[in-house]
């Protein structure tokens, strides 16, 4: 059967559309903020088209529409379940890995987003550590664990991606000398594939621990 053109045009603006949209969803959860222009450069579309995908993704649940960009709906309730978190059960792995990482005494500095969420969940309630963050819903998840000291850096708090921001924090962090914080120079690298996994023979040949 040979496809009309009409059809075949449809057909491609439907997996544009899907791509589009995938990658926005992807971005949503990884920075838990977007803006429609940043999408709209790197996409290379109209601001129109970003605009309509930001308003059927909202109509649909997955993301939440804001003025200028859209937010991440666990950003946006504090918390977070498995079906609010792009890619949750390979960051449930990645989460796993990274807390057999923490032992006691340690000091780790951590940002946000879902994944470390899902490593403060999935700490030993033996663990005792001090914990430095200035996100406010890492910070909550650390208050609920038994033994955990929690330092919070402060600052001005960003209401749309609830972390605390500004010079002041900046500085606070630069002073801090961490056993376990997100570095420069890689010492280990954290992910859900096994270590054996081709795709990270590189990272391995140059002298990084996978895990």
């Amino acid at each position: 059967m040979q496809l009309s053109p009409y059809f075949v045009c449809e057909l491609t603006h439907y997996m544009l559309k899907r791509e589009r949209q995938v990658y926005i969803l992807h971005q949503v959860n990884l920075h838990n903020k977007v803006l429609s222009a940043d999408l709209s450069q790197h996409i290379n579309v109209s601001d129109d088209t970003i605009r309509r995908d930001l308003q059927e993704l909202a109509e649909a649940g997955k993301l939440i529409k804001v003025h200028g960009g859209a937010m991440s709906p666990s950003s946006h309730r504090g918390h977070h379940s498995s079906k609010d978190v792009y890619s949750y059960q390979q960051k449930k792995i990645i989460a796993q890995k990274a807390a057999s990482l923490i032992k006691d005494g340690m000091f780790v500095l951590t940002s946000g987003g879902s994944t470390i969420i899902e490593v403060a969940r999935a700490l030993p309630p033996s663990l005792n550590a001090t914990f430095i963050s200035g996100s406010i819903s890492a910070i909550f998840e650390y208050m609920n664990h038994p033994n955990i000291n929690v330092i919070v850096i402060g600052d001005k708090i960003s209401k749309n991606s609830k972390i605390t921001i500004g010079p002041e924090a900046v500085a606070r962090i630069r002073q801090l000398k961490a056993d376990v914080c997100e570095s420069a120079k890689i010492d280990t690298l954290v992910t859900e594939l096994s270590p054996d996994d081709p795709l990270l023979k590189p990272y391995k040949n140059a002298g990084i621990q996978v895990l």
